[in-house]
């Protein structure tokens, strides 16, 4: 039996156990499978975790509009937790086609990526409890606002064939929250400028309201150029939205490749940007600060030597470090903690103690050869080179890394560690490129 659907202040039928594919966990780069217990996401009103619900219903997988709509509110998960709201789809597709999609590409027709749960709404039950289930089988495509309460407080249902407006959701979310909080009125307005002209619930203010004076800006230069700029604006940030959405497409199907070229990247990168800060504070004889300066002080030999040592040393054996370290911090913890309980802190000082002082001392004692060695070709050299600078240089690791790698093993996902490790050798390398110069120059 098809039921009406549920309105607005009612309370949001509340469901358990609900098959659903889960967002990728901290150290996984796959989605999982699970269950989904609607009490999870909203509580009651003396719970300190209470927050809100946009549960969001779509008719398929691999369709036409629907991923853009995923994407759409997956891109604005940040906006969304900023109001303390989760999001939550739901389907009637069963929890094996939700994970096919999730794992195919975008050329695929896929999600390539997941930031929220999907649940597969196999039985029709769900659909039909909220009253959306069409007659073919499949939900409208609908968004139910629910407060931390568990009453629904917006419902929006559209035609199948027309996308939801996700700034809008956003919007109704922080006109509700901004009205149960201070007991006022909200007006038409962006999300933004919600309680910035909000009105108390009486004629006399709602006359105020309506008889405001609209804002008519006049026209100036520098608003022309802001109008100007924001085709360039959104031409870039959809620029850094597709490339952030490649990047994390090609470290799920290729993750030792991504790392390698990333790490090869950032390492040919920190030797470019420490010649040029060389170049500009210390330009060969006779020659200008400037681009030929700059060219002069590139040593096409060194940028061989940390390019191929990005590419095939660093990123690969890091994928596999960390990795490792994962694994073996969490036999360790096992045996030395309990089992039945996590244990953050105690896997956190394996980590970083197995790190620091286990792998350190040999990989930058590699280091140092390999980069002397094909730098001058010379075995004696290299040997004395290393006997004299590893000592120094193990203590300033110690001092820069530990805390480096501090932040990386308690903040980073295990998948994005090579990265931020490689965004931090950025920085060590242009500092060494410096030193360099300054022991050339003495």
């Amino acid at each position: 039996q098809i039921k009406m659907v549920i309105a607005v202040q009612q309370q949001a039928p509340l469901f358990s156990n609900a098959s659903a594919v889960l967002p990728p966990l901290l150290d996984s780069l796959e989605p999982s499978t699970g269950t989904i217990n609607l009490i999870d996401f909203v509580r009651s009103v003396d719970s300190t975790k209470c927050g809100w619900l946009a549960l969001m219903f779509y008719p398929l997988d691999f369709a036409f509009i629907c991923p853009t709509e995923i994407f759409s509110y997956s891109d604005r998960c940040n906006d969304f937790a900023d109001l303390n709201c989760q999001l939550l789809a739901v389907s009637c597709d069963s929890v094996f086609a939700h994970l096919a999609w999730c794992n195919s590409t975008k050329k695929e027709a896929g999600l390539g990526s997941l930031k929220f749960p999907i649940v597969a709404d196999f039985d029709k039950s769900i659909s039909n409890a909220y009253g959306i289930l069409l007659p073919s089988g499949n939900p409208q495509r609908a968004i139910f606002i629910i407060s931390p309460q568990g009453i629904v407080r917006h419902v929006t249902i559209s035609d199948l064939l027309v996308g939801g407006n996700v700034d809008e959701v956003l919007r109704i979310i922080a006109a509700l929250q901004h009205v149960d909080t201070f007991g006022e009125v909200c007006p038409t307005l962006s999300a933004t400028r919600v309680g910035q002209i909000s009105t108390p619930p009486n004629a006399a203010h709602v006359k105020s309201l309506l008889n405001r004076p609209t804002a008519t800006p006049s026209p100036s230069h520098h608003s022309s150029a802001v109008v100007s700029l924001q085709p360039v604006l959104s031409l870039v940030s959809r620029g850094v939205s597709r490339t952030v959405q490649a990047y994390n497409d090609s470290m799920k199907h290729h993750p030792i490749r991504t790392k390698a070229l990333t790490s090869c990247f950032v390492a040919l990168l920190g030797e470019v940007l420490g010649a040029a800060i060389v170049a500009r504070r210390s330009p060969p004889d006779g020659e200008r600060k400037g681009l030929k300066s700059w060219l002069a002080s590139l040593d096409s030999r060194r940028l061989a030597v940390f390019g191929v040592y990005g590419l095939v040393i660093t990123g690969p054996f890091f994928h596999w470090w960390y990795g490792f370290l994962e694994s073996l911090s969490a036999s360790t913890v096992g045996l030395l903690g309990n089992k039945q309980k996590p244990q953050p802190l105690l896997s956190f000082a394996v980590k970083l103690g197995l790190n620091q002082l286990v792998m350190t001392p040999p990989f930058l004692l590699f280091t140092l050869a390999y980069i002397q060695y094909f730098l001058s070709l010379d075995v004696d050299q290299t040997i004395k080179a290393v006997k004299r600078s590893f000592a120094v240089a193990l203590f300033t690791n110690w001092k820069v890394w530990t805390v480096a790698q501090a932040i990386n093993f308690q903040l980073v996902p295990l998948e994005y560690r090579v990265l931020f490790g490689n965004l931090v050798a950025l920085w060590w390398n242009i500092y060494l490129s410096l030193v360099n110069t300054s022991n050339k120059q003495t």
